[in-house]
């Protein structure tokens, strides 16, 4: 193992699992998963 998996791995390991386990609420895991999105560009961006 030379490097451990991207951020962007992890979150979409993550959101399968979410939507797995709740699927009546993937359009609020959704809108928090892009919320958190928008949130890491911005402290970025700044």
């Amino acid at each position: 193992m030379t490097s451990a998996p991207g951020p962007a791995v992890l979150l979409r390991l993550r959101w399968l699992q979410l939507r797995r386990a709740f699927p009546q609420y993937g359009i609020v895991l959704l809108a928090l998963a892009v919320v958190f999105a928008l949130g890491l560009m911005h402290r970025a961006v700044l």
